[in-house]
């Protein structure tokens, strides 16, 4: 059985013992996973839209960079591949909640002092931030991801170690 996520306390108090929903504006209610459904998952990120993007190293490689993060929208009808799954999501290695673009492959976090507890008092300004690319009403950035998250080429042997970028 996998481990549990390292999730912030008022998230896991939100979403004990059941699953949970938010109104997310125009996209109107999504479903929350459940706190035993959370797990960790490595995100494909691929910057495109970001400032930052035409300085990746493997910006035309095909491959993407293995992000871990902890999906927390259910997504239809695959729950963790279709939108809006990954909508909101927690970074366990940043310590900060964000969105992850499924179209684009760019991974926007959040403020450092946005907590659970904003998001699910007032969800709509995050998600008119999130689909903005930073431009709305919440203050974010795009995750930069090397040369901390390992770069997985688009050759890679299954379970082969991911290119870390180090010599």
């Amino acid at each position: 059985m996998a481990e549990a996520p390292d999730i912030p306390d008022d998230l896991a108090a939100f979403l004990r013992d059941r699953p949970r929903t938010l109104d997310a504006g125009h996209y109107e209610a999504v479903t929350l996973f459940a706190l035993v459904e959370l797990r960790a998952e490595m995100l494909e990120v691929t910057p495109n839209m970001a400032p930052f993007a035409r300085d990746d190293p493997h910006r035309y490689d095909g491959g993407y960079y293995a992000v871990p993060a902890v999906n927390l929208v259910r997504g239809d009808p695959r729950p963790s591949v279709d939108f809006p799954a990954w909508l909101f999501l927690w970074l366990p290695d940043q310590k900060r909640f964000g969105s992850f673009d499924l179209d684009h492959g760019d991974l926007i976090m959040f403020a450092p002092e946005v907590r659970w507890a904003d998001i699910a008092a007032d969800p709509e300004p995050f998600v008119l931030a999130s689909e903005s690319g930073g431009q709305g009403p919440v203050p974010t950035e795009y995750l930069q991801p090397w040369p901390q998250y390992p770069y997985v080429a688009p050759d890679a042997e299954p379970g082969a170690a991911p290119d870390t970028g180090r010599m």
